[in-house]
């Protein structure tokens, strides 16, 4: 299945084997990305980890303005850097001075 497939599958029937595929396609992107906004491993974790939280909270939302064109699908630039840049994970600095909310 490709990823769109796999969102759908996890947001229409909760497919904990579709997320965690999705998860494991994407950990080391999202990690990477986040490493590159916080400066250090331990702050990038917990951004990677809170990304994949609010994505599985937001998934039929995020698949929903997928369908709809509304977002470019197959950028390179993933979910996770809307979510880190929108909001979730403001204040982070580099010396890990704050956490995400």
């Amino acid at each position: 299945m490709d990823d769109m497939e796999l969102l759908q599958e996890y947001a229409s029937r909760g497919s904990e084997e579709a997320f965690a595929t999705l998860v494991s396609r994407h950990i080391n992107m999202v990690y990477s990305v986040a490493l590159r906004h916080v400066g250090n491993a331990h702050n990038a974790q917990e951004v990677t980890q809170a990304v994949f939280i609010v994505f599985a909270r937001k998934a039929r939302a995020v698949f929903l303005v997928s369908t709809t064109k509304l977002v470019p699908i197959g950028t390179r630039n993933p979910a996770a850097i809307g979510l880190v840049n929108g909001g979730h994970c403001q204040g982070l600095t580099r010396n890990g001075s704050s956490a995400c909310r």
